[in-house]
């Protein structure tokens, strides 16, 4: 009839070797940029380009500024979104098959994870460690530097 073939997923797991400290701290150095220019950068360019628009010697934004500030930084994001999603596409060979599922993208009734089966690609882990820089460093800002709303009295 037919061979048996039992294929061990251990065995086939690619995640045995440690990465450098030197490697991680590069890439560590590289997320803290990327987060650093996503984060703060995109928002600060849209504020600087809206105080041009604005012009000088107004105390309050312009409802017709503050609308071009937030659809800027919302179509950047898209944009740097379209242009991240480009190179993964371009460094990842095409596979046949079913969608791949990511991890933050899995249904509890879906199979079983198991750690180090899929990793995030160095992109995902950018976008995703921007999101928990600029998170956490809004929590501080807000509870710590941002003063009360309420009135004094």
């Amino acid at each position: 009839m037919g061979t048996f073939v039992v294929r061990s997923t251990v065995a086939d797991r690619t995640d045995t070797h440690r990465e450098r400290p030197a490697g991680y701290a590069a890439r560590l150095a590289v997320a803290i940029v990327l987060a650093l220019g996503i984060g703060l950068g995109v928002p600060l360019l849209w504020v600087w380009i809206g105080s041009k628009i604005q012009g000088h010697g107004a105390d309050t934004v312009d409802s017709t500024t503050a609308a071009i500030i937030f659809a800027g930084i919302v179509v950047t994001y898209l944009f740097l979104l379209l242009v991240a999603g480009w190179i993964q596409a371009r460094g990842q060979p095409e596979e046949e098959g079913p969608p791949q599922r990511y991890p933050w993208n899995r249904s509890m009734r879906d199979e079983p994870y198991r750690p180090g089966e899929r990793k995030l690609s160095p992109i995902e882990s950018a976008f995703v460690f921007t999101a928990v820089v600029v998170s956490g460093g809004f929590m501080v800002w807000f509870f710590v530097f941002a003063g009360s709303p309420l009135p004094n009295q």
